[in-house]
């Protein structure tokens, strides 16, 4: 009896071991990287950097504890750091350390936080989101100079898009019931899209420019905020891609039957995060008029950058839909369906 009690000690003991010396390894690199940063009279870590990378650290916080975060965080930066030790022993020039060490760092970071945690990063959707996101990738197909519509690839995909995205409408305007396959096919769209939207906002964003030459506050906010929502979005990126492109992955050295198994797994997460309830045509007109008024009046207007305004959108949406649920649950408690609102903490 007392040996099972000191189990758990001796893992506890073992998680503050970990700790201290990847915190004590992590010290000195940092304080040298701040060392060379101010010695060199150049910014070697922007603010954008920091911004990016606390947007991504809220996002993982959503799904676990304080200390779960922290551990990822230095496991993160002791691996990195590993890597980069014949570097820092080569004293190689100043700059090339610092964009290194910390793409490594963030990389390695989102990979280790999607592969851990890819379930609970995939959010509950309903048809309201997917509506949202079909209305909100046309807009951006419309706006978008990231595709090349001369590959046969872009076409393919295009044209695959186009057909999910009819029925992801047919399904938002119809009280057709969920089966297996509608819940799979919507889950891919919904993959899809997330991934399209937040790989071009990535790739404009970064080459919007530093905050720190933002010419003055309202350009440091929009920039802050884009920075932010660059590291929220990450996340995703990754985690859709592996979603979408594990179903048509290789078996490679898997048998046939650990292959079908992890088919189906991947199935099932898909299908298990699309809601069934149906939405009232009324409320698929209310979202459809909206989120069209916004995007025509910033598309002939240009007020804000597409996909930062995507992204605003979803949130403001995620927002609406989860009080909107919460009012359905309180108003459905008394008929004994307390666990419909667990479903929606958060949608994204």
């Amino acid at each position: 009896m007392p040996e099972n009690k000191l189990h758990p000690k001796s893992k506890w003991d073992s998680n503050y071991i970990f700790l201290i010396v990847a915190t004590c390894a992590s010290f000195p690199v940092f304080t040298y990287l701040i060392y060379k940063n101010y010695a060199s009279g150049k910014t070697l870590i922007h603010a954008s950097y920091f911004i990016t990378l606390a947007g991504a650290l809220s996002e993982y916080k959503r799904v676990v504890t304080w200390s779960t975060l922290l551990f990822t965080v230095l496991g993160s930066f002791a691996i990195s750091l590993i890597v980069f030790i014949p570097a820092f022993a080569e004293h190689s020039r100043p700059e090339q350390l610092a964009n290194g060490f910390t793409i490594l760092f963030y990389c390695l970071f989102i990979m280790i936080v999607v592969c851990t945690k890819l379930k609970e990063l995939s959010p509950k959707i309903n048809e309201t989101i997917i509506l949202l996101q079909t209305i909100a990738i046309i807009y951006w197909t419309m706006n978008t100079d990231t595709l090349d519509f001369s590959s046969w690839v872009v076409d393919l995909i295009i044209l695959i898009g186009f057909f999910l995205g009819l029925f992801a409408l047919f399904q938002a305007f119809s009280y057709k019931p969920y089966t297996k396959t509608d819940k799979l096919l919507l889950s891919i769209w919904s993959s899809m899209v997330i991934f399209l939207i937040g790989f071009d906002n990535a790739n404009k964003v970064l080459g919007i420019g530093q905050i720190e030459n933002a010419k003055n506050t309202l350009h440091i906010t929009i920039l802050t905020a884009q920075y932010f929502v660059l590291g929220i979005s990450s996340i995703y990126i990754c985690s859709n891609l592996v979603m979408v492109f594990s179903l048509f992955a290789g078996r490679g050295k898997m048998t046939t039957k650990e292959y079908r198994k992890g088919i189906n797994e991947l199935k099932e997460m898909h299908a298990s995060r699309v809601e069934t309830r149906q939405l009232k045509r009324i409320n698929a007109f209310t979202v459809l008029l909206f989120t069209t008024a916004i995007f025509t009046i910033n598309y002939y207007f240009k007020l804000l950058p597409v996909n930062f305004l995507i992204w605003l959108v979803f949130i403001l949406f995620s927002v609406i839909v989860f009080f909107y649920d919460k009012k359905l649950y309180k108003e459905n408690e008394d008929e004994g369906r307390s666990g419909y609102y667990r479903n929606y903490k958060r949608f994204r």
